[in-house]
């Protein structure tokens, strides 16, 4: 069996170069070893901490009062053909107001 394993060449993977026939006890498979490919057991793995991130709280968003308490950020210009002479600096105390848009109507 190891003759037939280390005569069978080898194969380049991103992990490295490896054997195309590896000798693996079931055993090895539970501890996890680097084979330098998914196994099942580690795709099991990888879904029950895809699944338990998933589960978690996702981040607050900080409120309008706490981004107004934050230190201004430096004048940043924005390029695109205007000077920066031109561009005015929106106040952050008040609220910015748009128009409400117009609901759109489907066509049947």
């Amino acid at each position: 069996m190891k003759s037939d394993a280390y005569s069978s060449g080898r194969i380049d993977l991103p992990g490295g170069s490896r054997s195309k026939i590896q000798i693996v006890t079931v055993a090895d498979l539970i501890r996890g070893p680097d084979l330098g490919i998914l196994t099942v057991l580690s795709t099991v793995g990888a879904t029950v901490a895809a699944k338990a991130q998933a589960r978690k709280k996702p981040e607050r968003r900080p409120t309008p009062e706490q981004l107004r308490r934050e230190p201004p950020l430096p004048p940043m210009p924005i390029r695109g053909g205007k000077k920066a002479a031109d561009q005015v600096p929106l106040n952050l105390a008040e609220p910015l107001l748009s128009e409400p848009q117009p609901k759109r109507r489907r066509k049947n």
